[in-house]
């Protein structure tokens, strides 16, 4: 939601060397991208990385998860557009996923 846009916008105005400007511009373009599906593979190494863990450690300290209910579609989407140019995302396109409630 809107308090975790502010927290990611605050975040790169203070680490501006963090990212490009370039996959700034891309997020910052169309927030709403997630990747969601309940398939999700990833490098650990990655989200352990020295850029991708400080985003994660703010965002955790922020307490969003807990009071705005921010989850982890948004935080690991936000995380891979910001710091992994497109290119270096895979986009499974050969089989759909839908979550149908009963």
């Amino acid at each position: 939601g809107d308090q975790f846009n502010k927290l990611v916008d605050r975040y790169l105005e203070n680490h501006p060397d963090e990212t490009s400007r370039e996959l700034i511009d891309l997020y910052k373009q169309d927030r709403g991208v997630g990747f969601y599906n309940n398939f999700f593979m990833a490098d650990v190494s990655f989200f352990a990385s020295p850029p991708a863990s400080r985003l994660l450690k703010v965002i955790d300290e922020s307490k969003l998860i807990f009071t705005q209910r921010t989850g982890d579609l948004v935080i690991q989407s936000a995380v891979a557009r910001l710091f992994l140019s497109p290119d270096e995302v895979h986009w499974f396109r050969d089989f759909t996923y839908e979550h149908m409630t009963l």
